[in-house]
């Protein structure tokens, strides 16, 4: 017997049920009000008031870069690629900084596979092994307030004219004209230093600079200060200004002063000048820019009803939301409030499905009671409960 069952959606979300074999309904409470007299809800956003975009994405940023965890095996990924030559993770050793590897992941499923001691007990194989690029560390961190970016190389981080990952130039950079191979240098010739030196100072957290040549590029995080000091005729000394940056490289850094070995710098200042004799161009996403990002929704598709845990016993549905959903937990507990089973997964995506739980928890093995099942998805803004459902056995 059905005694409750809520979902919460966003006000922008589409809250019709989803197609299903079976329905349920609720009936409203009774009003004499006409319709020209019943007010239509003022929309409730899932955003926070006051949320700070760039220092959520900028604090993320620095948590990938500061983890310690202890490497349980040997993992050589010296020959890789190019770029990881000497990248080898010893047996035993502690390290600073998400792993770099082609899994591409955010914070959370690397931390689920850190055990009580921190130490990694995932795959250690490059393409699986749960680290992340330099980019798509960038990456992961935007995914946190933004839907509209899609890019996976430093090459794809360049706002060209005719692309649309989501990514925008800061300042006057012209570009409309660049060559395929060597973008950062095509783009320099198309402008000046004093130009590049500007878009530099408008740079601010959560923003980042990246660079391509030759088939290697580069991206880093501003996480701390920018400093602009200018001459006395108002041109910005690039040796004096710096920004302070956040990045995940293919290699261990040898002047880090970090005391455990990394592959991370974290807040790093770097001159305007270094940045500019690097090749380093200045980006920045939409939701950074205007402080506020598309409305948060969620939806339950195949939707658990009732029956489902009392005719089948077993877990259905699969939560959607138009973010990245980097947690998902669910619970199940008695009349009493006390915890039977609870579980919380890293999605790495936009959907969960609820039946992974059918492997972890047996539906068939409760008595006869009233019990709660409910499931709440975490997402950049925030975590909310998605579904709710209390049913009797």
């Amino acid at each position: 017997m059905l005694l409750a069952m809520t979902v919460l959606f966003a006000a922008a979300c589409n809250t019709s049920d989803p197609v299903s074999d079976e329905s349920e309904s609720t009936v409203g409470e009774e009003t004499t009000s006409t319709p020209e007299e019943t007010a239509a809800p003022e929309p409730v956003s899932l955003i926070p008031e006051g949320f700070d975009f760039r220092k959520t994405v900028s604090d993320y940023m620095r948590k990938m870069g500061l983890v310690e965890w202890k490497a349980k095996e040997t993992a050589d990924y010296s020959s890789e690629w190019d770029i990881t030559k000497g990248l080898i993770y010893e047996g035993g050793k502690t390290y600073r900084g998400m792993p770099y590897a082609n899994q591409q992941c955010g914070f959370e499923i690397f931390a689920a596979h850190l055990d009580e001691n921190n130490v990694y007990i995932g795959s250690t194989v490059f393409d699986d092994c749960y680290g992340n690029t330099c980019t798509t560390s960038i990456k992961n961190a935007w995914y946190l307030v933004s839907n509209t970016i899609n890019f996976r190389y430093a090459i794809d981080m360049f706002p060209y004219p005719d692309k649309d990952t989501g990514v925008l130039p800061l300042g006057n950079i012209p570009w409309g004209e660049y060559d395929g191979k060597n973008t950062s240098l095509s783009v320099k010739k198309k402008t000046d230093k004093t130009t590049v030196y500007e878009a530099y100072s408008l740079l601010q957290l959560g923003d980042a600079v990246v660079y391509y040549h030759d088939n290697n590029g580069h991206g880093r995080m501003v996480t701390g200060e920018v400093k602009t000091a200018r001459n006395a005729d108002g041109t910005i000394n690039g040796d004096r200004s710096f920004v302070t940056l956040t990045d995940q490289t293919s290699h261990f850094i040898k002047n880090s002063d970090s005391p455990l070995p990394t592959h991370w710098n974290v807040d790093r200042k770097f001159s305007f000048a270094d940045l500019y004799v690097g090749g380093y161009l200045p980006v920045t996403i939409k939701e950074l820019q205007e402080g506020k990002a598309e409305e948060p929704a969620f939806k339950i598709l195949n939707k658990p009803l009732a029956k489902t845990f009392t005719g089948s016993k077993t877990f259905r549905g699969t939560v959607e939301s138009n973010f990245k959903i980097i947690l998902a937990t669910s619970t199940l507990t008695d009349d009493s409030g006390n915890v039977l089973f609870t579980h919380t997964a890293t999605p790495e995506g936009m959907s969960y499905d609820m039946t992974e739980l059918n492997s972890l928890f047996d539906l068939k093995t409760l008595g006869a009671g009233s019990y709660t099942f409910s499931v709440k998805a975490t997402i950049g803004f925030g975590e909310f409960e998605v579904y709710s459902l209390t049913f009797e056995l």
